[in-house]
């Protein structure tokens, strides 16, 4: 299944901006610049995808892609809590 949280931040051109999500079994979180922007309870373990990990770019809508730069990508292996992505944002 697919899930989402939406964020209704729009972005500016021409500024950089820390981006970062989580995913705790419970709720899907969005952070911009370490501040929480969007959230949604969702249940569940994640499971592997036949789709490879794609950053910056829709995985199978190859037409959605990002317009921009991207550096600094992270992976964890469990969910960060706000005040850790605080501190990522420093």
């Amino acid at each position: 299944n697919w899930m989402e949280a939406v964020s209704a931040s729009v972005m500016q051109a021409g500024r950089w901006y820390h981006v970062a999500g989580t995913y705790d079994r419970a709720t899907i979180r969005i952070y911009i610049d370490g501040v929480e922007v969007a959230n949604k309870a969702v249940s569940g373990v994640l499971t592997a995808s036949s789709f490879p990990l794609c950053i910056g770019r829709g995985t199978y809508a190859t037409s959605r892609s990002f317009d921009g730069m991207i550096d600094q990508v992270g992976l964890w292996s469990r969910a960060l809590s706000a005040s850790e992505i605080q501190q990522l944002c420093q």
